[in-house]
């Protein structure tokens, strides 16, 4: 049930079954990660309104699974994923590498390795990873999305373009591949992926939360502005897609959800991407970290901006960097360099 994506009501049976489990035996280590996870699932990719909480609940199942088990890999994965939440991706990534450490063999643990990685901008990094986590589960639409954009900020545009093509294939929404069109300079066939993510609104493509259902036409008139203002390259387009995305931010149940920060980061909106990241992460929004770092006008907009790295010491992003090693764009502390 905690993979049935779109399906109304499927996380929350998979949750009650779960616990159900954890009744008769509460010392079943790997129930308690399933369970993390179901709550991570539903911080992200569920239109919930309480996307930290149940990241922090997931972390505290993920806790008690390691207790009983330390060698709950993906219970480790889980945690990294809270500490995005808590403006703490220096911690994030520990624990994605103590959990590649303890379970190298499980296709979600090198997924968020490499999906932390490349939130960091360590796309070199991130690849054999990401790589990794196709080889071992190539049915998985959300690998396909992390291999497109490392293989954007890689500047390998033709992988990138299989690698979406490869998603949409799957019946997932194309957002990525539309990305990639963008990022080869084929804005007609940009628009034209991105208008066709619209058939998916509601189900696999989540609506917002706490907003009302649109009707077709009103959905198939939004993709259509949208596809314009993103991948057009007309600039009085975009810049009145990044208007609308202004006031959805001051109107919206979750001011910080996907459906505003992604298009914002892919217009180069760079003053809204900061402001949401600043005041909230979750594990709904944290995907489109790793749009970022694609060095494309207006893509790269945001990371050339004179605010960027008092933003990124801001969200915790320099401390991981000043540990792990600079981001690929930046290669040394601009600082001391």
């Amino acid at each position: 049930m905690s993979q049935r994506i779109g399906v109304e009501g499927a996380f929350e049976k998979a949750i009650e079954f779960l616990k159900q489990a954890l009744e008769i035996d509460p010392e079943f280590a790997e129930c308690w990660t399933a369970l993390a996870n179901a709550h991570i699932m539903t911080a992200a990719i569920t239109p919930s309104l309480e996307r930290v909480e149940e990241s922090a609940e997931a972390a505290r199942c993920a806790q008690r699974a390691i207790a009983l088990d330390p060698g709950q890999g993906h219970a480790f994965s889980i945690l990294g994923i809270d500490e995005w939440t808590r403006f703490n991706p220096a911690r994030a990534l520990e624990m994605a590498f103590e959990a590649y450490a303890r379970d190298p063999n499980d296709a979600d643990v090198c997924s968020r390795l490499g999906s932390c990685l490349l939130y960091l901008g360590k796309a070199r990094e991130a690849l054999p990873y990401v790589e990794e986590a196709v080889d071992r589960d190539p049915a998985y639409p959300r690998n396909y999305a992390m291999l497109t954009s490392a293989y954007l900020s890689l500047g390998e545009v033709e992988k990138a373009l299989k690698a979406g093509q490869r998603m949409a294939d799957m019946g997932a929404p194309t957002v990525w591949l539309a990305l990639a069109h963008l990022v080869a300079g084929d804005h007609e066939a940009a628009m034209k992926s991105h208008f066709d993510t619209r058939v998916y609104l509601g189900s696999t493509l989540m609506r917002p939360p706490g907003m009302p259902p649109m009707d077709d036409a009103a959905r198939d008139a939004y993709f259509a502005f949208a596809a314009r203002g993103i991948y057009s390259g007309n600039e009085a387009d975009r810049v009145a897609h990044c208007q609308m995305l202004d006031g959805l931010h001051a109107t919206m149940p979750d001011p910080y959800d996907s459906t505003i920060v992604f298009p914002a980061i892919f217009m180069g909106h760079s003053d809204l991407v900061m402001k949401i990241y600043s005041e909230r992460i979750h594990p709904a929004n944290m995907f489109g970290l790793m749009n970022l770092w694609i060095d494309i006008d207006p893509i790269n907009r945001t990371i050339r901006h004179p605010d960027f790295m008092a933003f990124a010491e801001r969200i915790g992003l320099v401390e991981a960097w000043d540990r792990f090693g600079w981001p690929d764009l930046i290669p040394a502390d601009p600082h001391t360099a």
